[in-house]
């Protein structure tokens, strides 16, 4: 399994990558099994003044993953909760500032 983060520039500290990268790895684990440690994470850091939001710099987060195909929406909702909680609680973000995906993973 692996997460694709996109970043944008001067928005999370490069310090708060490994603690993120981390948790994505608990949180997947504690649902679907596995080793944390095997969850791989890939980030993006996007240059400053390049998306915008209500015509001003982004400062939102996108952790684009994956989960087995047919996973009930229950577990998916809670994995989605928790990596929103985890980034908040990381970067301190708001809900707001977080999109997060988890679409099936092709069998």
């Amino acid at each position: 399994m692996r997460f694709r983060v996109i970043l944008h520039e001067g928005v999370v500290p490069e310090g708060a990558q490994p603690a993120l990268a981390a948790g994505l790895g608990v949180a997947y684990a504690r649902l679907f099994g596995g080793a944390p440690a095997d969850v791989g994470v890939d980030f993006s850091v996007m240059p400053r003044g390049r998306f915008f939001t209500a015509g001003a710099p982004s400062a939102s987060s996108i952790i684009a993953g994956t989960v087995p195909a047919g996973t009930p929406d229950e577990r998916r909702h809670r994995l989605l909760a928790d990596v929103t909680a985890l980034w908040c609680d990381v970067t301190g973000c708001t809900p707001h500032e977080v999109v997060v995906t988890a679409a099936d993973a092709r069998a």
